[in-house]
């Protein structure tokens, strides 16, 4: 019910997307629902890929001050074939793995691309400022900003979940958060798309 009331948008429509197949399910439809986390892998050209290419090209200039779950690209898919094929109907299965602060994971990916990122997590009212202004100036430019008031809320907080039923039935497979950010860097690599250290 929370994300149904919530006033970020990508909250809001995930509640009414799940309500809808609920209202099938309760008239015979056989579905299961599942949940993925934060999902780093190869193929990624704007979520995180967009945090890594910021920090290999030194103009990640602060991290956020909240954390998350996260679960690798390939597992999650696996885990879809294995949910349509026995998952329970009606059930809702959370994809996390690697619970890690935001903070951690940059410093993660700054070694991995050998270059300096932030060592302290910006403060979520300086975060909140920040989306405003780019929003403004989007407005002016006519680029898409690459932080809004919603993003900054959603990366100001830690939320976490467990994946333990999802590796009960469906046999999900979590990574560590390091070998998802080594998989998407590598990715990135190859197709040119992750600047050189140095560059």
């Amino acid at each position: 019910q929370t994300a149904l009331s919530s006033w970020i948008h990508y909250l809001r429509t995930k509640g009414l997307a799940e309500r809808e197949v609920r209202a099938g399910i309760d008239r015979g439809l056989d579905a299961v629902i599942l949940n993925p986390a934060n999902i780093i892998g190869r193929y990624d050209v704007r979520n995180w890929s967009t945090l890594i290419w910021l920090a290999a090209s030194g103009r990640l200039t602060s991290a956020p001050p909240g954390g998350g779950s996260f679960c690798e690209a390939r597992a999650v898919a696996s885990a879809h074939v294995e949910a349509a094929e026995r998952g329970r109907t009606g059930a809702n299965y959370l994809l996390g793995g690697a619970d890690a602060s935001y903070l951690a994971m940059i410093g993660e990916i700054g070694e991995i691309v050998d270059r300096p990122v932030p060592e302290r997590a910006t403060s979520p009212i300086a975060l909140k400022l920040a989306a405003r202004v780019m929003v403004t100036m989007s407005a002016l430019s006519g680029r898409t900003p690459l932080l809004t008031p919603e993003k900054a809320a959603l990366v100001s907080v830690a939320m976490h979940c467990t994946s333990e039923r999802a590796i009960r039935e469906l046999d999900f497979r979590p990574e560590p958060l390091r070998a998802m950010l080594e998989s998407c860097c590598t990715w990135m690599r190859e197709v040119g798309r992750l600047p050189e250290a140095g560059r």
